[in-house]
């Protein structure tokens, strides 16, 4: 069993006393249809994914490994995952870690994304763990606000999702809002994720557009 740096374990117990947020999915929300779908979903989320090449004007080629993990999976009813982008040859410097979890709102399946608990550098490869982030009470997390995303089903082989509005200001400077979009199959994931700032200019993330990933394994390696 891993054992998690004494930053990451003060953080735990410091959360026993601090006021849990509400569950933004709770129990009685869930529906036997979009349970389902998400546990689809999760089939074809989790594993090691790898860009692929694009032709100019199509996106952004700049090679990447992308390492899904899911998290918690004991929680019955609750889908949770740890997301590591990293740059092919920078693997132990990913630049961009990301907690996110799926469920479900008057039929409607949503993902919200969580502030991490500590320092990313502390949970860099934490996929590699039989279990990812245990010790980590995933009710003292907390969602990053405006960052939400709506999910949908397509042709029971594809889902695509993205941010709603300009609030999501997860990762951009002051001032600007952010911007996702993806498309997700067995075998690919498309993903763009971009920052606006004030005026409409582009601040962060890919000019060139999405990242094209094929998916390498079911299993993050």
């Amino acid at each position: 069993m891993r054992i998690l740096p004494l930053v990451a374990l003060s953080l735990v117990l410091a959360s026993c006393a601090a006021p849990r947020a509400p569950d933004p999915f709770p129990p009685e929300s869930r529906t036997a249809p979009v349970q389902r779908q998400l546990e689809l979903l999760s089939s074809f989320f989790t594993g090691t994914f790898e860009s692929i090449k694009q032709g100019t004007g199509e996106g952004d080629s700049t090679p990447v490994k992308l390492r899904v993990a899911r998290l918690w999976p004991e929680r019955a009813g609750e889908f949770w995952y740890y997301l590591e982008y990293a740059k092919v040859g920078a693997e132990d410097k990913p630049y961009l870690q990301r907690i996110v979890r799926t469920g479900e709102v008057d039929g409607q399946m949503l993902e919200a994304e969580y502030r991490l608990p500590g320092d990313g550098k502390q949970f860099v490869g934490e996929w590699k763990q039989a279990r990812p982030l245990e010790g980590i009470d995933p009710a003292s997390l907390r969602e990053i606000p405006g960052c939400r995303m709506q999910l949908a089903m397509q042709h029971m082989t594809l889902f695509n999702g993205g941010t709603v509005g300009k609030e999501c200001r997860g990762r951009v400077p002051e001032g600007a809002y952010e911007i996702s979009d993806f498309f997700l199959s067995s075998s690919s994931l498309r993903a763009w994720d971009r920052g606006y700032d004030s005026t409409g200019k582009q601040v962060w993330g890919s000019q060139a557009g999405p990242v094209e990933f094929r998916r390498t394994a079911s299993v993050p390696r």
